[in-house]
C-alpha cells in the first residue's frame, strides 16, 4: 500500500496491474523531481519513493493504519487475473534478470516437475534469459500449493483485503483511460501541467493506443496446449477476484 499524504490517498498497487504507471504518476504528483530527476528515479525503490514524500502503509503503528484507511480516499488496481497471470509469467521468467525469489521458483519446478533429463539450466546464471521455464510450469507453479509464495500471481482479493477495507475507487487496467482521470485530476493539484495518461500495456480494445505486447500474444495462444483440467484449476484459484471484479 502507497500512501500519498500530501494528496490524502492510499494505493494499493496490485502486480501487473499498471503498477510501474501508478507508482510513475504517484511519483510525478510530489512535484519533488525535475525531467532529468525522473529519468533515474527508481519507482520499486521503497527508499527513494520515502524521499520525495511517499509512504507505506504498513511503516506505520495500527492506530495512525486505521486513522489513514478511515480518512483518506482509498485506491485500488485490477485486471483480468488470467492476464495478470501471464504478464508476471513474461516479466519473471522471460524477460528479466532473474532474481532470488524466481529462482527458487525454479529450483521448485526442477525438483517437483522435470526429471533429470529436462532440468532447466541456468547457464548464464541471473542473465539467463528468457529463463527456459515454459508456461506449462509456470502453471504448475500456480496451481502448486508448495510452491514458494510470489505476490505478482497471487489473487488482487489477497493483496488488498476488499472485504475487510472499503476502497473508494477501483481502476481496471482494461478500461483505464476512462478509470485513470479522476485520480490523475487529483494528483495533479499544485503542479504545473496536469498528468497526463502514459501508455498501458494490455490487450482489451478499450484501452490507450490499444497496445498489444506480440509476446504477450503468444503466450495466451500457447495456453491452447494446457490441459483443459487445469485451465478449470486456475480459474478456481482467480475465482474470487473474477466475481469481485466482474470478470
Amino acid at each position: 500500500f502507497v500512501v500519498d499524504t500530501k494528496h490524502k490517498i492510499v494505493l494499493c498497487q496490485v502486480p501487473k496491474a499498471a503498477g510501474s504507471f501508478w507508482r510513475t504518476m504517484f511519483v510525478k504528483g510530489t512535484g519533488e523531481l525535475d525531467e532529468d530527476e525522473e529519468e533515474d528515479f527508481n519507482v520499486h525503490r521503497q527508499n527513494e519513493l520515502k524521499e520525495i514524500g511517499l509512504e507505506f502503509l504498513h511503516k506505520f503503528d495500527p492506530t495512525k493504519q486505521e486513522r489513514i484507511l478511515s480518512t483518506y480516499l482509498k485506491v485500488m488496481t485490477v485486471r483480468h487475473p488470467m492476464d495478470r497471470a501471464v504478464s508476471a509469467y513474461i516479466d519473471k521468467f522471460v524477460a528479466s534478470k532473474l532474481r532470488d525469489p524466481i529462482i527458487k521458483c525454479i529450483d521448485h519446478i526442477n525438483k517437483n516437475y522435470r526429471d533429470e533429463k529436462s532440468q532447466i539450466k541456468l547457464n548464464k546464471g541471473i542473465n539467463t534469459i528468457p529463463s527456459g521455464v515454459t508456461i506449462q510450469d509456470f502453471v504448475n507453479l500456480a496451481l502448486d500449493p508448495t510452491s514458494p509464495y510470489n505476490p505478482h500471481w497471487d489473487m488482487a482479493f489477497n493483496l488488498c483485503h476488499p472485504c475487510a477495507i472499503q476502497y473508494d475507487y477501483v481502476i481496471r487496467t482494461e478500461t483505464i483511460a476512462e478509470d485513470a482521470k479522476y485520480i490523475l485530476d487529483i494528483l495533479s493539484q499544485g503542479l504545473d501541467a496536469p498528468l497526463e495518461l502514459e501508455i498501458v500495456h494490455t490487450r482489451s480494445n478499450n484501452t490507450v493506443d490499444d497496445v498489444v505486447d506480440p509476446t504477450f500474444a503468444k503466450v495466451i495462444e500457447s495456453f491452447e496446449k494446457i490441459p483443459k483440467y487445469q485451465l478449470e484449476q486456475l480459474k478456481e484459484v482467480y475465482k474470487h477476484d473474477m466475481e469481485a471484479f466482474g470478470y
